[in-house]
């Protein structure tokens, strides 16, 4: 996969998950916390753009770092987007 495809692709799945979020989880209120920090603009979304758990899983450590190094004041929450790995 090519850098400008593997973009194109990191650039849909945000995009689709930024639409989800506000669509659904702050449209619908599933989450009450949810609506504050999009508005803020708090959230951090990283795609995982390989099929084995483990790389997934690798991100998911990188991440718990880079939350717990953060301002609060600048990030909130990370969603970790995995298009390709645990389909079901």
């Amino acid at each position: 996969m090519t850098n400008h495809n593997l973009q194109a692709l990191e650039n849909t799945a945000i995009e689709d998950t930024q639409k989800w979020l506000l669509e659904a989880v702050v449209g619908l209120n599933l989450c009450p916390f949810a609506k504050a920090v999009v508005v803020k603009d708090r959230v951090r979304y990283r795609v995982c753009a390989s099929a084995d758990p483990a790389d997934l899983l690798a991100m998911l450590r990188e991440e718990l770092q880079h939350l717990a190094e953060a301002d609060p004041d600048q990030l909130d929450t990370t969603l970790l987007i995995a298009p390709h790995t645990l389909p079901d």
